[in-house]
């Protein structure tokens, strides 16, 4: 039996599971999102543009390589006098730039258009209430991983694990790999405070472009006698599912 979900968010699954027994195929936004190299072919042999590897870097990085925000910037370009100036003012962060390249080709269209014109406020109300969303669960998102460091520091397992699907996957710091479960972080920490005592600051909060939670960490480390071993900038990434940590990598900041 083959069985398909799509989620915007982990189902409560044994994911960890299947992966292991190599039962799980995923598509993640990452998957979805067009490469640089896609995007190329996409505007310049598609839609008949002759732009430079230059500006699509910059149209593919400001859309995230998402195909509706490449074909909104492309019908404003075909409309705008000069594209080079249009594509030089993409400034801001990524989440307005579909806002604004909607209000481009919507301003841009001819007035016989009423009806489509008339649902671009409906339009534009949706856009920002999804973007009103995100930033709701970003900053849910953030106060439980603030929670997570604040207990872990504090040495209170129960209440670091209550943040934690049953089945997490969380990095194994000292040994390499994943421990899976609340009983194997418990075993983990509790060998590891044996021999160490470490002490981590999140300093920022940013989502990447597949929806995980990135935190750049302060990490200070000392032996049992007090002694510093490790002073550095380390990233933690986090997959939050339902409300609750679902994943734990570590990589070099």
């Amino acid at each position: 039996m083959h069985l398909a979900i799509a989620k915007c968010t982990d189902p409560p699954l044994p994911l960890a599971r299947w992966r292991v027994r190599a039962q799980l195929t995923e598509l993640r936004a990452a998957d979805l999102r067009f490469t640089e190299a896609e995007a190329t072919a996409f505007i310049n042999q598609s839609l008949s543009l002759s732009l430079s590897p230059a500006q699509i870097t910059t149209l593919q990085t400001k859309t995230e390589g998402w195909i509706a925000g490449l074909q909104l910037a492309v019908l404003s370009l075909h409309e705008a006098p000069t594209p080079t100036t249009l594509i030089e003012s993409f400034q801001g962060s990524q989440r307005y730039i579909l806002d604004y390249l909607v209000e481009e080709v919507l301003e841009r269209q001819p007035q016989e258009l009423e009806g489509y014109m008339n649902g671009k406020d409906e339009f534009i109300r949706t856009m920002e209430k999804k973007g009103l969303e995100w930033q709701a669960m970003t900053q849910r998102q953030q106060n439980l991983l603030t929670k997570a460091y604040a207990a872990f520091n504090a040495r209170d397992i129960d209440a670091v694990l209550a943040l934690m699907h049953l089945d997490v996957e969380w990095a194994n710091g000292m040994e390499g790999g994943h421990v899976y479960g609340h009983e194997a972080v418990r075993d983990y920490w509790t060998r590891q405070w044996k021999l160490i005592n470490p002490h981590v600051e999140p300093k920022g909060f940013q989502p990447d472009e597949s929806g995980r939670m990135v935190i750049d960490v302060h990490q200070v480390v000392r032996d049992l006698e007090g002694n510093l071993m490790v002073d550095q900038m380390v990233q933690h990434i986090y997959t939050i599912a339902d409300g609750l940590i679902r994943r734990m990598d570590i990589q070099e900041a």
